[in-house]
């Protein structure tokens, strides 16, 4: 059987489920000739292959309809008869050139399951992709790749956010310019820097568009196939995915929980394997990642190191503060991590330790009441579980004031993600941390910033190495940190805060009997406190979709108390079904 060996890897209904499926390959010339023979020795049952084009004797090198006996033969035709010469294939050649303006009438919408896009009008494709997304029609876009040659830089991701490419960056612009969010539609692009001398023909090696094609070809086959590793980087795009296990949690439920579950982001998710097996932009020494820190946020002293999370970030920069002071003063809030109190407790050294109790009402933390200045303090700047912000800079004159040679430390794990906040020009501040997962990087990744030198007494035994972090430790996951901390600092992030400020006022405009909005502060929209009724409360309870139950006696607050927290990834639909159900 000719396809006995695809049936020996998916199984036989598995590919019968392949012979009843129609896709449209649009353009068949480097990569969408060979997307279309993979797809006909996978096994699809149906091919609408479309190109206005004719052979040309430069498509040799790269377009499997190209040989010197087909030169000005059409590319469709051409390639009808090769790929029936394989296998007893349906296939529709289609001789047109396609338009923003006749591709709504000339694609036959309504008999196709999916469809690839390899065509290079940028305009065209714009309006092809969003035709796809308005119909919920699966497609994949096949991306940059002209005037590069390293096979091993491929990569795939949804447009829904950045990916290294400057063509996606296009498209994806345009698209959002539309109104459209590409949820339907996955990129395949080559991260590789561009090779040969600048000039009018855009250099092209054969294997190239080939293994471009050939990915694009893999991800529609594994989607028709249900493959669960496509389904957890697609994440709750194209299909209900239930009973697959998630990448990160329950997409199939609203995830209103960010900082308890929150998704990676999708490009870093994509590309991790990618850094894992080669060196594509990771630099070959730690310092030259801590360059890249210090540029993404704007620092010019001090000293950044990676560690494994906010918590060993704090354990550090607690144990360098104190290195060189005898009986030292450390003061921290109730509200702190809890990664404060116990490193302070693990120090082996005599201090004198105090605990303040903030006022959240009035968003102050008194330190009028310490009967002796501090040496080292240590506070949040959002408390997570109510949203409160603190008022860093008011907080820091005040203990400035205090002791002018006064260590603080504010920990930030939750503002990446959240808000934007310039930490070096408006804070006089020692120290900050942030944790991957947090800002949607990978998780058990982290780093620290310190305004002076890190002592090697600092570090937790055993993890010394470059006295950056540990020498035998991997680069790649911090790296995607990086990614990720680039990302929501970027525009396309900058621009979704305002739009989540927006839901929360939705949200607390739809107050009803049985729910009660309580906010604390409007500049963290991210969070939000509700006093729900033991009718609401039960309801939630059942439902198990990401939020948080409890009540924060600290608070002072009495009654059913939900926390319901969202991150830059949130959708209108989660919010709906949220009225829905309080309402």
């Amino acid at each position: 059987m000719a396809l006995e060996r695809i049936e020996a890897l998916y199984g036989k209904e598995q590919v019968k489920s392949l012979s009843d499926k129609c896709v449209a390959v649009i353009g068949v010339g480097g990569v969408g000739s060979h997307v279309a023979e993979c797809l006909a020795r996978s096994g699809i049952g149906k091919l609408i292959l479309v190109d206005f084009d004719t052979v040309d004797i430069s498509n040799i090198n790269r377009q499997i309809p190209a040989r010197k006996d087909t030169i000005g033969l059409l590319k469709v035709e051409v390639m009808a008869e090769h790929l029936q010469k394989i296998l007893d294939i349906n296939i529709e050649a289609c001789n047109y050139q396609l338009t923003p303006e006749t591709l709504k009438e000339s694609i036959p919408w309504d008999r196709i399951h999916a469809l690839i896009d390899c065509i290079d009008d940028v305009k065209t494709k714009v309006a092809m992709l969003a035709e796809c997304q308005i119909r919920k029609i699966p497609c994949v876009t096949a991306l940059g790749a002209a005037k590069k040659e390293n096979p091993w830089n491929f990569c795939y991701g949804d447009l829904t956010s950045e990916v290294p490419c400057p063509l996606a960056t296009v498209v994806r612009k345009r698209l959002n310019d539309m109104g459209i969010e590409p949820t339907h539609i996955v990129g395949v692009y080559s991260n590789a820097p561009h090779n040969g001398p600048v000039g009018k023909v855009r250099g092209t090696i054969g294997f190239l568009p080939a293994i471009e094609g050939f990915l694009c070809a893999s991800i529609l086959i594994r989607y028709f196939i249900r493959n669960p590793v496509i389904a957890k980087a697609l994440k709750e795009n194209w299909w209900e995915i239930s009973e697959l296990e998630n990448w990160t949690g329950d997409t199939t439920r609203p995830n209103f929980d960010a900082s308890r579950d929150t998704y990676i982001l999708p490009s870093v998710a994509h590309l991790l394997h990618h850094y894992q097996t080669s060196n594509y932009d990771v630099p070959d020494e730690w310092v030259d990642l801590e360059k890249q820190v210090k540029y993404v946020l704007g620092i010019e002293t001090g000293t950044v190191v990676f560690t494994s999370s906010a918590t060993e970030s704090i354990n550090m920069w607690i144990r360098a503060a104190v290195s060189d002071i005898k009986n030292p003063h450390i003061v921290y809030t109730s509200i702190d991590h809890p990664s404060i109190p116990l490193t302070i407790e693990s120090l082996d050294m005599s201090l004198t330790k105090t605990v303040i109790q903030p006022d959240l009402s009035g968003k102050w933390v008194d330190f009028d009441r310490l009967r002796s200045p501090p040496d080292v303090v240590v506070f949040p700047h959002i408390h997570n579980e109510s949203g409160l912000i603190l008022p860093v800079e008011l907080i820091v004159n005040k203990l400035r004031a205090m002791n002018p040679n006064i260590r603080i430390f504010v920990d930030t794990t939750q503002t990446f993600g959240r808000m934007v906040v310039d930490m070096i020009k408006e804070w006089d501040i020692d120290g900050f941390c942030g944790s991957g997962h947090k800002f949607y990087g990978p998780r058990h990744t982290g780093f620290l910033w310190m305004k002076h030198t890190i002592p090697k007494k600092a570090f937790i035994e055993g993890v010394g190495g470059q006295e950056l972090r540990g020498g035998s430790d991997p680069k790649y996951p911090h790296a995607l940190m990086v990614k990720a901390l680039k990302y929501v600092i970027s525009p396309e992030a900058l621009n979704t805060y305002p739009i989540i400020a927006s839901y929360r006022n939705l949200l607390e405009s739809a107050e009803s009997k049985e729910v009660e909005v309580i906010s604390f502060d409007k500049q963290c929209p991210t969070i939000a406190l509700l006093r729900v009724s033991d009718v609401v409360y039960e309801k939630l309870k059942e439902l198990k979709c990401g939020f948080v139950f409890y009540t924060i006696p600290m608070l002072g607050i009495k009654g059913n108390i939900v926390r319901v927290s969202w991150g830059l990834d949130i959708r209108p639909s989660h919010f709906q079904q949220l009225f829905q159900l309080l309402l």
